[in-house]
């Protein structure tokens, strides 16, 4: 429950952390990070993190509040083996996510 709950905060921290701009999910810098991931997300990985790359801003929404909760303990994803799969395969996407928390401005 730890990691859903951390996992939904991402979406909150992805909506109202910068207030009077898009969401961060939709920003130019996430956006950035996040497509070059998608591009290079293995075939053998696709379907384990087909959540993760829904289109339309589904895709990024969801990577962002999970890599929000990776990086604050755990996210939702419920097995170290999943997980893993997501760290390696949203390397830019977690950089950026927490370059952001830390106090970094939108791109």
């Amino acid at each position: 429950m730890a990691g859903v709950l951390r996992h939904e905060l991402g979406h909150t921290y992805d909506r109202v952390a910068k207030p009077n701009v898009l969401d961060i999910s939709e920003s130019d810098g996430f956006l950035k990070a996040y497509k070059k991931d998608v591009a290079a997300v293995q075939d053998q990985w696709k379907e384990e993190l087909e959540y993760f790359l829904q289109d339309g801003a589904a895709g990024p929404s969801e990577a962002f509040a999970e890599g929000f909760g990776i990086l604050q303990g755990g996210g939702s994803i419920n097995t170290t083996s999943r997980a893993g799969v997501f760290k390696e395969s949203f390397t830019n996407t977690l950089a950026e996510i927490e370059r952001l928390i830390k106090g970094g401005e939108q791109r």
